[in-house]
This record gives structure tokens, sequence and C-alpha cells, in this order.
């Protein structure tokens, strides 16, 4: 295969210099595509090219991309829209499947359908390839041209588009271009395989969306945002946790370490994970240990009106946490009292109410969740805890997560409300209309042979039964 990479013009004449070949042999890895072998003249313009990029990304996730082949099964407005950002996204290949002619209402969709492709009836992947090619050199695409369609062999292909690679991805953009057997067939083949399988539909005014990573789908980065970095401040041992203090899954009367940080606002949540760094003495076998924390609140009187952001609240929580509670719990006693006084004299309804109080974070404050395997692991009891003087780092960490994706066939079958865009319209459960639809005319294509003609009441009323 050969690509042509442009030589920079550095003369003054502005006409543009003959392309500069660079051929490559047999199955390439990564850095020596990128361009990690070129030197001299032979400058590495795709890398150039995608600069930009990889400070918006990083350059793991670049290599990531240039890894992964992808097959768009549909050219029409979806499909020729996300074939034509993963190409500018510079992945390894992209090889697009609809032999499907074009007809004048693709002119409306498909940017790169020209009047030309309608009068000849060639299939939209072909009308798409030239443009599509244009849009990255370095990018290598092709049109799937086959009479037997998407085979579970072509599927399973372990060097596609001469890559070395398989596919890592399948998009399906159009329902109109399979039967549903044929659509079951691929999920479940993607699925077995470690292939992503996406079916993005875009049908007159409804559009539907479904994923499926796979049965175990591990996720590195949940977030993708920065990992927390926290400086210790204070570490105590609370032997009975007292009921104004709010950590949730602890009892009250349950032991507690409580660990506060320098910084205002610590931005971890219950579950999220942090190792030791930098502790010392007695508390350096703690160091490089990953441990679960969870927020820690106090509850407060509604009436009390604590402003949470107000420097009085925020100077506060720069007591030890043992002083905190017995300032709320002083708070709590008086307005308690008060409370009790005038139910005493209100009437039988009244005095059902219950003391209203509210639960305020302490954003500085976190509580370690200590089982005895991190314990043993550390060599250490928790009362070691006792001995902090000063010093100290929790570093956020983000364990991988993995997720059981549902197959294409089963979620047709048992998801009761699908999820939509809106949160109310989700909560109203009005997605199950568009849902079932779409169970339908797969249903009425396989019995059929055929997709619901338009104003076609016979197939309007064989639909509805469905």
């Amino acid at each position: 295969m050969e690509d042509s990479v442009p030589k920079r013009n550095q003369s003054e004449d502005s006409s543009p210099r003959p392309l500069k070949q660079i051929k490559m042999t047999g199955a390439v890895s990564w850095g020596e595509w990128m361009g990690s072998w070129k030197v001299g003249d032979a400058v590495d313009h795709e890398a150039e090219r995608i600069d930009r990029q990889k400070a918006a990304f990083g350059g793991d996730t670049v290599a990531r991309l240039k890894d992964l082949n992808v097959l768009i099964v549909g050219c029409g407005g979806v499909g020729v829209e996300t074939a034509k950002n993963l190409i500018l996204s510079n992945l390894g290949g992209v090889q697009i499947w609809d032999p499907s002619p074009c007809r004048a209402a693709d002119r409306g969709t498909n940017f790169y359908v020209t009047d030309s492709d309608v009068a000849s009836g060639v299939g939209r992947a072909d009308a798409s390839l030239s443009e599509l090619r244009s849009l990255n050199p370095f990018c290598r695409v092709d049109v799937h041209a086959s009479d037997d369609g998407i085979t579970d062999e072509y599927v399973l292909g372990k060097d596609v588009l001469s890559t070395g690679r398989p596919f890592a991805a399948i998009v399906v953009t159009s329902l109109a271009l399979m039967s549903k057997a044929d659509l079951l067939r691929i999920n479940e083949t993607a699925r077995a395989n470690g292939i992503a399988f996406i079916l993005a539909a875009n049908h007159g005014v409804t559009a539907s969306i479904f994923s499926d990573f796979g049965p175990q789908h591990e996720i590195a980065d949940a977030t993708g945002e920065p990992t927390q970095t926290l400086a210790v401040a204070n570490v105590e041992i609370i032997d009975s946790k007292p009921a104004l203090l709010d950590i949730h899954g602890l009892k009250e009367g349950e032991k507690v370490v409580i660990v506060t940080v320098a910084q205002a606002e610590h931005g971890l949540d219950d579950g999220d994970v942090v190792t030791f760094d930098d502790m010392r003495d007695s508390m350096s076998s703690f160091n490089g240990k990953a441990v679960k924390v969870k927020r820690v609140a106090i509850s407060s009187p509604t009436d009390a009106k604590v402003d949470s952001n107000g420097v009085v609240f925020k100077e506060a929580l720069k007591l030890p946490t043992s002083e905190v509670v017995t300032n709320f719990q002083r708070q709590y006693d008086f307005y308690k009292s008060k409370f009790d006084e005038e139910q005493a004299s209100a009437d039988e309804a009244s005095q059902k109410k219950k003391f209203p109080l509210r639960t305020i974070t302490m954003f500085n404050r976190l509580a370690l969740i200590l089982d005895d395997e991190f314990l043993s692991s550390a060599g250490v009891s928790v009362d070691v805890f006792s001995s902090y003087q000063a010093g100290g780092l929790l570093n956020q960490i983000r364990p991988p997560i993995v997720k059981e994706y549902r197959s294409l066939a089963e979620t047709l079958e048992t998801t009761a409300v699908p999820q939509m865009l809106r949160g109310e319209e989700w909560e109203a459960g009005k997605g199950i209309d568009i849902h079932l639809s779409i169970a339908a005319v797969l249903d009425f294509y396989d019995a059929e042979g055929k997709w619901p003609g338009i104003h076609d009441k016979a197939d309007a009323g064989k639909l509805v039964e469905l």
C-alpha cells in the first residue's frame, strides 16, 4: 500500500510540490504507522495533523484510536456523519456497507450523494467513498462489497483493511438494510467476541440508540476527570459514632476513623478509593494502601438556618470533629426543647409533626472504611490512627468498573421503561411507544418479507397487531 504525503513548500513559488510517496509493506505496528520511523525529509505529517487532537485527548487515547477498525452499516444521514467523524478522529480504518441505490431523498441526508449518483442508481456506500477518503489520507476507508452481506466470517476477520487488526466496533445506522434475524445474529457474534455493537437509527420523527459492549465490559476511567490529591490535616478516632454524625452505612455507636483534609472541599463521593502517601512513623505502613471513603455529614435543626457556605460554618469546621459535634449537639438540644414546648401546647394534628432536621455535608472530612483485610495488610490495628501527628496525603484512584450489557434480543423483549433524552418523559414511560414500534417493525419484516409501506392501511393494521 502506498500513502501520499504532501511535502511542505518552503520556496516562494506558490505552486504545489509533487507528493512524496512513502511505501509501507506488510503488517505495521501503530508506532510505525504513525511515523516513528520517519527521518530527514520524511516529515511526520500525520503527527502534525493530529497535534491539537493529541493535546485534547492525550497521547494514549490517540494511540488507542489508531488501533480501532469500525464497520458502519448504512450510509444515510446518521451513517455518513458517523463515518466522517470517525475518519477525522484518525482511526485505523473505517469500512462502510450500504448497497441500497441512491434516491432523491438521500440528497437531503447524505451530503456526499449527488444528482448523478441518484440518476445512475449507484449504491449509497459507493457514492460516499471518494469524499470520505479525502477527509484523512491516514485513515483507511473502503466499501464492503459482498453479495453475502454482513457474515460472521467477515465480522470476525483478523486483518481488516490490511491493518493487521480486527473490528473493534460495529455501528448499525439503519434498520432497513437487514432482517431482524441478521441484526440479532450480528449482535450476538459481536458481543461474544469482544466487539462493541451500537445501533443508532433515525427514522423520520423518531430516533433510537442501543449499545452493547459485551457481558463483561471494563471501564478504566468512568469520568475522565483528573484525580484529587488531598493534604491530611488531622486524623481522629471516634469510638462511638454520635447520632448527629451522618455517615452512610454506619450505625450509631460504631467506631469510625475521620480524616480532615486541608482543602475546603475534597470533591469525593461515597465509595471512592484513595491511597495513603507520605504517612509517617507508626502510620508509614499505610503508604500505598488503598481504602474506600465516605462523606461525613452533620444533622442540624432546620430552624437554625445554618449557612453551609458562610464563613462562620467553615471556620467551625477547622475544629476537631468531636468539638464540631459538641457544638451542633448544643444547637440541636436548644431547638429540640423549643420544638417540644410548642408541641405540648399544639393541637392533636400538629403534635404528629416530626422535628425538622437538615443534613449538612462537611466537605473537608472523610470517613475511612477499614475492613479486616486492609488492617491485616498494613499489619496494624485501627488504634494506630490515634498516633497521628502531622503530614500525609490522600491520592484518589479510580479502580476499573465492570459493566454487564444486555444483548439486543434481550433488550427488545425485557425493557419495561426505555430511557428517554428528557428525564420527565423517561419517568412518564413515553419511550415504550417507540420501543414497541421498532420491535413491531422488525417482526413485520420477518413475517411479510418487506417493510411497512407508506400510507398503506393494510400494513399499518398488521403493524398495530404486532
